[in-house]
């Protein structure tokens, strides 16, 4: 399978599982909740990013995945843009987290979008 194909799947499945929990109501379940996090339920740092507000949110993320796969196309391979964004999810949070004790509940691949591109910007800018 070539690269583009595998940046793709990898992309294709992050935004599946958005649709996922987004059909199936779970941004209670699943969202950044600051009070929450404290409690011990730590996956939120990862799946806050993968739950949207409402349907256009979701829809914008999800062209932002196209924009991602395009650019980042040959800057990174497909098991990298994967543990990236897996990587990014908890920094964007944690860094909402340790940063902004007022921001009590998030939701959305925003962050993790910024990431990826600047990471994808900073490995073209030094090859």
């Amino acid at each position: 399978m070539n690269l583009a194909r595998q940046h793709f799947v990898v992309l294709a499945g992050l935004g599946l599982l958005a649709v996922l929990f987004q059909l199936a109501g779970l941004q209670e379940a699943l969202s950044y909740q600051r009070d929450l996090i404290e409690q011990g339920e730590f996956w939120r740092l990862w799946t806050g990013n993968l739950v949207h507000i409402d349907t256009t949110h979701l829809l914008m993320n999800l062209g932002g995945l196209v924009v991602v796969g395009l650019f980042c196309d040959r800057r990174l391979s497909a098991a990298g843009l994967l543990v990236s964004a897996l990587l990014i999810m908890p920094v964007v949070t944690l860094g909402l987290y340790l940063r902004d004790p007022n921001v009590g509940w998030y939701m959305g691949l925003s962050g993790v979008l910024h990431g990826l591109l600047i990471l994808c910007l900073a490995r073209g800018l030094a090859a």
